[in-house]
């Protein structure tokens, strides 16, 4: 018995006794059903937001009519972590291979949207999804920078983007080196930073 458990131990070592590379036997109908409620909630999570633009362009920022819409995301937001939640327990962090790459990505989304503990909480099992190859080193960077930022650090990769209500402008957050922003972002398959700022229309000082 001690011999077994032993090796029990080494094996975990080895591969990873923890959500973020554990591998559960899937079957295929357990597999199709997994790829069906992921996709469903990909499209939950884009369907609200997909509105946020327009609706802050037309009711302006601190509209009723965008209070309403971020409750509602907020809403859905707290329905697919309790989902996504017991999906990683119970499988891991599921790779594009077992399930798909818009599945797969739904993981780092509900993730990403979730509340402020749900990030930090995730973040290490995130971290070891990637090394597993199970999870995108690109959509990491997001979260680690997201995690810095709320915990009062300087984003690493820059990914970040902050609104000054005053001047009615995007700006991005404070980056930890930035001269070796561009380096690092392309590491995790990330485009310079220059890219990242003229999609959100930031003039670059």
């Amino acid at each position: 018995m001690q011999l077994q458990l032993f090796l029990v131990i080494i094996i975990c070592l080895i591969i990873g006794c923890n959500n973020g590379a554990f591998k559960k036997e899937i079957r295929e109908n357990e597999r199709n059903e997994l790829i069906t409620t992921l996709n469903k909630i990909y499209l939950a999570d884009q369907k609200s937001r997909e509105k946020v633009s327009a609706y802050i362009t037309k009711y302006g920022i601190k509209s009723a009519e965008v209070k309403e819409l971020g409750r509602e995301i907020a809403k859905t937001d707290s329905m697919n972590m309790i989902v996504i939640k017991n999906i990683i327990n119970k499988y891991g962090w599921l790779s594009k291979e077992i399930v798909g790459e818009q599945a797969n990505k739904t993981l780092f989304l509900v993730v990403q949207h979730g509340s402020k503990s749900d990030r930090k909480y995730f973040l290490p099992l995130m971290r070891l999804a990637v090394k597993n190859n199970a999870a995108s080193a690109k959509d990491l960077a997001f979260l680690e920078d997201r995690v810095a930022e709320e915990e009062g650090r300087k984003q690493i990769y820059g990914t970040q983007i902050g609104f000054d209500e005053k001047k009615n402008k995007y700006f991005v957050l404070p980056i930890k080196n930035p001269k070796r922003v561009d380096e690092l972002r392309a590491k995790v398959g990330l485009p310079p930073l220059s890219v990242q700022l003229s999609q959100w229309r930031i003039e670059v000082n």
